[in-house]
């Protein structure tokens, strides 16, 4: 490695470490937010009890044009009983939602027809093909029977038109040689990547997903990540639950952390990093080396500069440090 990027390297590693200590200062507290005219969603206050046992205590939220918000919790702490009280399979006890001036409570039929739904645990029949289902769901959005053939079975990119998502979607995450399977005999991956794809079909407002990615292969799941970014930037509105802070980070604009029935923090990846992080992740790519030389400069850097605060958890073609 040269004087020079050996210095730059120095200069840039520096340049990290001082940022440990920032506070940060863009992001509005909780209680002090206000959702805005121009949300595709807005949830107002929604209560959700059981007997004395109260799952969901007034959960409020808005979601923009384009936005991925994404829920993170342990299990139990309500993320599935929100959405279940989104989607319409549970009544609130308390509170409203609202979907492009539709009210869950006083317009459901309309409200739900705004929403695509992915569910934790896959809603399939195991008698149909996996190109049926998308053919009967097709049919139950309202797409006209000439387009339907068309949005199951054609089309190479992703667009804003419904007749070609499916078709692009089915494609990409690896689903296509699966396609004229009965789903009975689809793997718990091939379920999730099949569900994702119903919620999607028709092109709906906002989708909500429900750990989309859980039992997905590692590829099958970058490649999701693709397609929902892309989804993302035809306006489509995305609210996620997971448990993988590195989904979320990949996919969410903004995260609400849930304890209990309720949001304990709000806000953007960096901000909730910043706040409540104990660190940070630095990642190191190199080009190609002759020898290890270069690597060692760069093991010996991060040690000078982090001391005994770095970790090296994992090097293969990228070099990953917990600081």
């Amino acid at each position: 490695m040269s004087e020079a990027r050996h210095v730059r390297l120095q200069q840039c590693l520096c340049g990290l470490a001082g940022t440990r200590k920032q506070e940060p200062t863009d992001e509005i507290p909780l209680r002090d937010r206000k959702e805005e005219a121009d949300d595709v969603l807005l949830v107002d206050r929604m209560v959700k009890k059981y007997r004395r046992f109260a799952a969901v205590k007034g959960v409020s939220f808005g979601v923009k044009r384009g936005e991925c918000f994404g829920l993170l919790g342990v299990n139990g702490a309500g993320k599935t009983t929100t959405f279940r009280m989104l989607t319409g399979d549970e009544v609130p006890t308390g509170g409203d939602a609202v979907v492009r001036g539709h009210s869950l409570k006083k317009h459901p039929r309309e409200f739900l027809s705004q929403l695509g739904y992915c569910p934790q645990f896959d809603a399939l029949n195991d008698c149909l093909t996996g190109r049926e289902t998308l053919q009967l769901f097709a049919h139950l959005k309202g797409i006209p029977r000439g387009s339907i053939e068309q949005e199951v079975t054609s089309g190479t990119k992703l667009g804003t038109s419904p007749i070609f998502k499916v078709r692009y979607l089915v494609s990409y995450i690896g689903l296509t040689e699966h396609a004229s399977r009965l789903c009975g005999t689809y793997s718990g991956g091939n379920k999730r990547k099949l569900s994702t794809a119903m919620a999607l079909i028709g092109d709906p407002p906002i989708v909500f997903l429900d750990e989309p990615t859980s039992g997905v292969d590692p590829v099958a799941r970058r490649n999701l990540w693709n397609v929902l970014a892309q989804i993302q930037s035809t306006g489509q509105s995305i609210v996620l639950t997971s448990h993988s802070m590195e989904e979320c980070e990949a996919l969410c604009n903004r995260l609400a952390i849930m304890v209990n029935g309720q949001f304990v923090c709000m806000g953007g990846n960096q901000y909730l990093k910043k706040r409540f992080g104990q660190g940070f992740t630095v990642m190191i790519k190199l080009g190609m080396i002759k020898d290890d030389k270069d690597l060692i400069d760069v093991k010996n850097a991060m040690e000078l500069i982090f001391r005994r605060d770095c970790e090296l958890k994992d090097e293969h073609k990228v070099s990953i440090y917990e600081i």
